[in-house]
């Protein structure tokens, strides 16, 4: 029988965390599935505790990335959406987990709607501490997808990629991870998807929960390289939302940006000269914002 979900699990030296994950996967109260764990090369015992656990459970299979495949976690995705052949896909990192009903209550949401809808749920955070994102303005049904997009502005920005539950044939209109991006990648790959989306359904009963800095999390603004990859994961971003809803999510673009603009000057302030333009609303904004600090500053000197 073909599996009606593909679970597709990067993994990259996550020895103290990927027994949780697949647990999480075993646990799903729907059963029809198929979970493809892509090992990228790691060097602590990731890959034999992986192995360890799933002898026992045909639905899972472990393969090693190709030498001849690029490094990282977004090749590793690409490879199994290459192997899926399930009607959806399930994406989940390697030290995150989902709930048991996370699965099947989205399924059901999908099951009679269109085609490129696709299914949310809500999620939270845990790892040194546990917190639970509730009652987000996101965590609804949105007729329109930029509707959606413009909720996330008060809603945490972002959903994890694993909250989401995809239609394989939306990720073959949109295409495949961007294997050249090392910082937001799964948010160029999900706003790509939300892009070409018909609808967005929300499931109350599944959780998503991402395990917030381990060991090696690329979340952070590691490196200068990893910045202008951020850029650039945006500079995409917003040419694709431009094309496909024009004017209509303008504030959420420009919500973005304007994190990424205080993010970089934290980190990397030389290149906001370098980017000068992408970034020009951010730095008007921030010059007038001198400007006006400087004025008060005078008329208090003047008192």
């Amino acid at each position: 029988m073909t599996p009606e979900v593909t679970i597709i699990i990067p993994l990259y030296n996550k020895e103290n965390y990927i027994l949780e994950t697949l647990q999480s996967v075993s646990n799903q109260t729907f059963k029809n599935w198929l979970c493809i764990i892509i090992d990228d090369g790691s060097t602590d015992d990731s890959f034999q505790k992986a192995n360890n656990f799933i002898k026992n459970d045909s639905r899972f299979i472990l393969i090693r990335r190709p030498d001849h495949k690029v490094k990282g976690a977004s090749s590793c995705r690409n490879i199994g959406i290459q192997l899926a052949k399930s009607t959806y896909i399930q994406f989940l990192d390697a030290d995150d987990i989902i709930s048991e009903e996370k699965i099947e209550d989205q399924i059901k949401l999908l099951q009679n709607e269109n085609t490129f809808s696709i299914a949310i749920c809500s999620w939270g955070r845990f790892g040194n501490e546990k917190k639970f994102y509730d009652n987000l303005s996101s965590y609804s049904d949105f007729k329109l997808p930029e509707d959606f997009l413009i909720s996330l502005i008060s809603s945490k920005g972002y959903f994890p990629i694993h909250s989401y539950l995809i239609h394989r044939e939306i990720i073959e209109l949109t295409g495949h991870w961007n294997e050249c991006l090392k910082l937001n990648d799964d948010g160029e790959f999900i706003l790509r998807v939300i892009a070409n989306s018909y609808n967005i359904k929300f499931s109350v009963k599944g959780i998503a929960w991402y395990r917030w800095a381990t060991d090696n999390n690329l979340s952070s603004f590691c490196s200068k390289n990893n910045v202008e990859k951020a850029i650039l994961s945006w500079q995409l971003i917003e040419a694709q939302l431009k094309i496909k809803f024009e004017e209509r999510v303008d504030e959420f673009i420009d919500w973005n940006k304007e994190q990424l603009y205080k993010n970089v000057k934290s980190s990397y302030p030389k290149l906001l000269k370098k980017h000068y333009f992408f970034f020009i609303k951010s730095i008007k904004k921030d010059n007038n914002l001198l400007i006006f600090r400087i004025i008060n500053k005078l008329e208090m000197y003047k008192r």
